[in-house]
């Protein structure tokens, strides 16, 4: 589907499919880029619940939460009367929709921006019991979801939580890798790590910043107007594991010229001095 990246001298980015997925409306949800499904507490796969499933039940939620508020909001006003946490709840959730709208407008999707809507998820169930008639309804309901939440939860991470310790001294050993590799390419003067997003962001981090990540396709930190004149000591993969990685060795190795290799704990690399506008898309 490519990637939305918004140029603030053009007009803004309307596409209908960004909305559609990014609602989890289109029937096919994917992992990357979908908000909605996930801040509704579906899960994160289509292992147990199916694409076309997730996203039937995201349009019930939505018409539903729409039409709630519309009418709740036309006759609150004409009762003169402040509406009923029902309404509000509903128009939290249409206003959490207009805003998934506009987000996308301007920048890339990620699921995980779904968690900071996860509050609106809670909120709601917690509200349950006050809106929903007769009590023992809204009990039972509100006990049913929370048990499917918990059973989510466990169902989700329980290859993780079998093997706890061994996957918390993989990860230690993966960020020892990390900062060590981090380590050899600075000394070797590199200031730049370049490739594919994955495979720069946790170089840049164990660094604490001493190398300056770009990425292609999904660059967070582009350099300054002043940088892109500057020649930098660019480290990229030698051999890339991904497609955005594979770009990113052509481009420099038809715009760059090559300066070494160098062996990590992680893998091998090649160091390139390149043009700042080259890589960063700065001009």
């Amino acid at each position: 589907m490519g990637n939305n990246t918004w140029d603030p001298s053009r007009i803004p980015f309307f596409v209908r499919d960004f909305y559609l997925n990014a609602l989890g409306l289109n029937g096919i949800p994917d992992y990357i880029s979908v908000v909605l499904p996930y801040a509704l507490g579906l899960p994160t796969s289509q292992t147990f619940i199916s694409a076309t499933v997730q996203s039937t039940f995201t349009w019930v939620v939505v018409i539903a939460f729409s039409l709630t508020a519309i009418i709740g909001w036309i006759k609150a006003l004409a009762d003169r009367v402040w509406p009923q946490p029902l309404i509000i709840i509903a128009t939290a959730w249409v206003g959490a929709v207009m805003a998934i709208m506009l987000f996308v407008t301007f920048v890339d999707t990620v699921w995980f921006y779904a968690t900071s809507l996860a509050i609106m998820f809670w909120i709601t169930l917690g509200a349950l019991p006050t809106v929903i008639k007769p009590r023992v309804l809204a009990i039972g309901l509100t006990c049913a979801l929370l048990a499917l939440e918990g059973v989510s939860m466990v169902t989700h991470n329980w290859a993780f939580y079998r093997n706890l310790g061994d996957n918390i001294d993989a990860k230690l050993e993966y960020q020892n890798q990390i900062q060590e590799t981090a380590e050899i390419l600075t000394d070797a003067g590199a200031r730049i790590i370049y490739g594919s997003y994955l495979d720069v962001i946790p170089i840049a981090y164990g660094s604490s910043n001493e190398l300056h990540p770009i990425s292609v396709r999904y660059n967070r930190f582009p350099l300054s107007s002043s940088e892109a004149s500057q020649i930098f000591s660019v480290a990229i993969k030698a051999q890339p594991s991904d497609p955005w990685g594979e770009e990113s060795l052509v481009i420099v190795q038809s715009a760059c010229l090559p300066a070494g290799e160098i062996n990590t704990a992680v893998t091998k690399y090649k160091l390139y001095d390149c043009l700042g506008s080259d890589i960063s898309g700065t001009r």
